[in-house]
């Protein structure tokens, strides 16, 4: 599929595939559920080395270093799965524009 773009990129075709577009949302996908299931795996380790005999000042720094790697890694993981929902909406999104202009270039009154 082509779409043409407006004044700012004139004379630029801009050209999409929408199965591809799907399958990189699929990738973005699993590797938000592979970061997950890290993220949970190293959470376990980490729970059992915390609630252990370690304590002290190096315990509690590493354990706020933790909290943080967590978080973040949780909104990196949010970010990802949203990504490739965005991904599926905008191949469907080219499929319907696509549908649309070959209905309309099939129903011109041509000699």
């Amino acid at each position: 599929m082509s779409v043409v773009g407006g004044a700012q990129g004139a004379g630029q075709d801009l050209s999409v595939i929408p199965d591809e577009v799907r399958a990189v949302g699929r990738s973005v996908a699993g590797l938000a559920a592979s970061l997950r299931s890290a993220l949970d795996s190293v959470g376990v380790e980490v729970e059992g080395l915390a609630s252990g005999a370690w304590s002290g000042a190096a315990a509690t720094a590493f354990a706020q270093g933790w909290r943080e790697t967590q978080s973040s890694g949780g909104a990196i993981i949010d970010v990802l799965t949203k990504m490739a929902e965005k991904l599926g909406v905008a191949a469907q999104a080219y499929e319907v524009q696509d549908t649309d202009n070959a209905a309309q270039t099939s129903s011109l009154s041509l000699p």
